[in-house]
């Protein structure tokens, strides 16, 4: 019996504050940490082992690479194996991936370790959410699920400044030891999940391209990788954007984005709850595309804060909307094979935003290149629209027809 079927005589009573998802919240938050810390310490390390501009992208970018590709296989392989012992998995490759980094200043090398890095976080974040999912009541899942992520938001708001700031004082291996004893802390932390035997399937599970071909699953991964599209053209080009007003704190912009991704998600996480997905994903994906157009309009630190907030404040709501669209929707037998794919969408916008917008704003500059990039959450909308069938407000029910085991 899953932690979930226990939770169905009471969902809408039962807190969400289970052990299980306090572990979960917890070793997420020092999992994101982790890799947070290196988005400045990495870089900055490459360059001082003289790595071109070009060999530093293809290192950096290795990681997210390998998230891409095998968040999916960890879906599918969370039919054998259970969530916890795959987020040990992943704290473990956190643990060594780090270590490795000292052995070589070899450009393949490198790449090999940053793409076995990435494997950690597929492992571990895929499985994680899986996890929560199962766990929490599911009469409150886009708030559970918002809350939880909200662990990762505040470690993206706090890593990379203290990794900026610790490598003024601690060498590079320094930093790196570090990384490993905060892994090895969330292995210790996993422990102690109390994990119930999965229940056989009654039904035959299909096979990874029949669950990918499912417009239940197909259609919210693209809405979402149609706003980490926009998201990762701001994070790559921001930067660079304020420069050429003069203000050299893009930060500010990021930290606003922190501070309000996870005062939506604590506030208004249970409102696809009470009022249905549709009715909160539409009005954010339109706020999303708004956000990012401002960008092309703003030249002061306080209309990059007022993007920032306009922006987080749809952003924020719309991966627990989408995500409980998956969980509600999709057979038990296929559910964890649907998030891996789902999952995708976090890391597959990241990667492709920067890698199409560049060109844009190589030939025609960064107030064209932010009003294009506006395009993709309304595309998502459209596709979502049209797409995607409706389904019974704010259900908490499998596919029709089907019985929730």
């Amino acid at each position: 019996m899953t932690g979930l079927k226990a939770t169905v005589n009471k969902m809408g009573q039962q807190s969400i504050y289970t052990k299980n998802f306090k572990i979960c919240f917890i070793g997420t938050f020092i999992f994101s940490f982790s890799f947070y810390y290196l988005i400045p310490v990495m870089p900055v390390y490459l360059e001082g082992i003289g790595k071109s501009k070009s060999e530093i992208g293809i290192i950096v970018g290795a990681f997210f690479a390998a998230s891409i590709i095998l968040r999916p296989v960890v879906g599918v392989t969370l039919k054998k194996y259970s969530n916890k012992s795959l987020m040990i998995i992943g704290s473990a490759i956190f643990a060594l991936a780090p270590a490795l980094y000292l052995t070589t200043t070899s450009g393949l090398l490198l790449t090999l370790i940053r793409m076995f890095h990435g494997m950690g976080v597929a492992a571990f974040m895929t499985s994680a959410v899986i996890m929560v999912a199962d766990t929490v009541p599911r009469g409150k899942l886009a708030h559970a699920t918002g809350i939880y992520f909200t662990s990762a938001n505040v470690a993206l708001g706090i890593a990379p400044l203290m990794g900026s700031t610790a490598g003024r004082y601690f060498n590079f291996a320094g930093q790196m030891i570090f990384l490993v004893i905060a892994a090895l802390s969330v292995i210790l932390l996993l422990i102690n999940i109390n994990e119930q035997p999965q229940a056989k399937d009654v039904y035959e599970a299909k096979p990874f391209w029949g669950v990918l071909k499912e417009r239940d699953v197909l259609i919210p991964t693209f809405v979402f990788v149609a706003c980490t599209f926009s998201n990762g053209t701001i994070n790559a080009f921001l930067p660079l954007q304020t420069l050429t007003w003069g203000y050299h704190n893009s930060g500010l912009y990021f930290s606003v984005f922190a501070v309000t991704i996870v005062a939506v998600r604590l506030l208004g996480g249970g409102l696809s709850d009470s009022f249905g997905r549709k009715a909160v994903i539409l009005p954010c994906l339109v706020i999303t595309s708004l956000g990012t157009m401002f960008l092309a309009l703003v030249h002061t630190p306080l209309g990059l804060a007022f993007c920032a907030f306009f922006y987080a404040a749809g952003f924020g709501l719309l991966y627990p909307s989408l995500n409980a669209i998956i969980v509600e929707r999709a057979e038990p037998e296929n559910r964890s094979t649907a998030l891996g794919i789902f999952s995708t969408s976090v890391d597959g916008g990241q990667f492709l935003g920067p890698a199409v917008m560049g060109y844009v704003g190589q030939y025609f500059g960064f107030g064209p290149m932010f009003m294009t990039a506006a395009l993709a959450p309304l595309t998502g909308l459209l596709v979502f629209l049209l797409c995607l069938p409706s389904a019974k407000k704010g259900s908490g029910f499998p596919a029709p027809g089907r019985a929730e085991k």
